[in-house]
């Protein structure tokens, strides 16, 4: 019996139905899996796709962000972003089920402070040493529905920026070297009642 050749057979198939979905996506995201161990740490879930990566030692560059941002299946970022431009950080707006991102030293624009305001499943937003995060970036992060956590250490905020803090019920805030006065603490203070202030 005549049997078909499977390259041919692939080649129909792909013909027919097109790639399959993700395949360039999942090897896209090998590249990550090849830097682990060298300024690299990341977690994958049971079916193997990344949910958590941290940049330790290794800056955060547009074309990683770039990259992220085409998955949905990223839990948790971290990193320097002192390389990312507008067009790095703005691309994090696809990774809809982000809940923890933590960047130091960003230079953040208002579309790039949209973007991560569009992450509506994050809880945790830290944005070290990053002065341009001023009063009016801030109240981008307004609406951030599940928000715990927020870490402004570092950065351009001042007394008018109680206004503009989330209206989620904040656990955690980390305000230290920003420009607060002792008065505009005991406002925040104020008003989340339980909320641990770090300075």
């Amino acid at each position: 019996m005549h049997r078909p050749r499977p390259d041919l057979l692939l080649l129909t198939l792909l013909l027919v139905f097109g790639p399959v979905s993700g395949c360039e996506k999942t090897s896209s995201l090998d590249s990550f899996q090849a830097r682990q161990g060298r300024g690299l740490s990341l977690a994958q879930d049971l079916s193997g796709q990344i949910t958590a990566i941290r940049f330790e030692t290794s800056p955060l560059t547009d074309a990683d962000l770039q990259l992220l941002g085409t998955t949905t299946a990223l839990r948790e970022l971290s990193g320097d972003a002192a390389q990312v431009t507008e067009a790095g950080l703005t691309a994090l707006g696809g990774c809809s089920g982000l809940q923890s991102l933590q960047l130091a030293s960003c230079r953040l624009t208002e579309n790039s402070a949209r973007s991560i305001a569009s992450l509506k499943a994050l809880t945790t937003l830290t944005l070290t040493d990053s002065p341009e995060l001023t009063p009016e970036l801030l109240g981008c992060f307004s609406e951030l529905p599940k928000l715990l956590e927020l870490g402004l250490s570092g950065t351009a905020i001042d007394d008018t920026c109680i206004a503009q803090l989330p209206k989620a019920p904040l656990r955690s805030i980390s305000l230290s070297r920003t420009r607060l006065t002792s008065a505009g603490v005991q406002a925040v203070a104020a008003q989340y009642p339980s909320l641990e202030i770090i300075l």
